[in-house]
């Protein structure tokens, strides 16, 4: 388990050493600042909710002092994994990369109430947000992807009293082999 609590240098290190994994599957260079201008920028804001702007959707942010993305989940006694797994997933976002749970061709069969249930306990969530989070489904015609990806660090770990019939969705903290080879086709070497 990680000492989350830990001073602000050390939670830098930590997200530039697991964003740096998305750079070994593609042509992707990350240049960490603490000062001047950014495109991205990170807060960690403790308020249980992680999240991070879609692609070029930073660069609609003008004003510096406001984040483009949030490490706010992260708690003491999480395990390195489901940090590592956090990260990957805010920086596939800032890449592009969208919700794979919510791909076309998912037909997750969702227990909606449940859902909805659940995620109104998350601080700043309501049935909008959960909606367009986890329940719709992006049209195919406005999205460039590869195939459904269950293994996607993109793809929310789901319980099984999420679905109807139950259905497992693991808690994915890697990179899959179709994130590798959707992100290097996105950002070619």
């Amino acid at each position: 388990m990680v000492k989350w609590n830990c001073p602000v240098q050390q939670q830098k290190e930590i997200v530039k050493d697991m964003a740096d994994i998305w750079s070994g599957t593609a042509n992707i260079r990350f240049n960490f600042i603490d000062n001047g201008l950014a495109r991205i920028r990170i807060s960690f804001s403790d308020d249980l909710n992680s999240w991070s702007k879609i692609g070029t959707a930073c660069l609609g942010v003008h004003d510096q002092i406001v984040p483009t993305m949030n490490l706010g989940c992260f708690k003491d006694g999480m395990s390195m994994e489901e940090i590592r797994g956090t990260i990957l997933h805010e920086f596939g976002h800032v890449l592009g990369c969208i919700h794979e749970h919510q791909h076309p061709n998912a037909a997750i069969p969702w227990d909606k109430r449940a859902i909805i249930r659940a995620f109104l306990t998350i601080p700043g969530w309501d049935e909008d947000k959960i909606r367009q989070n986890i329940l719709n489904s992006f049209p195919q015609q406005s999205i460039s992807n590869s195939d459904y990806d269950p293994s996607s660090i993109m793809h929310y770990y789901l319980p099984d009293y999420f679905t109807n019939p139950p259905r497992i969705f693991t808690m994915n903290n890697e990179l899959s082999q179709q994130d590798k080879d959707f992100i290097g086709c996105c950002y070619p070497f």
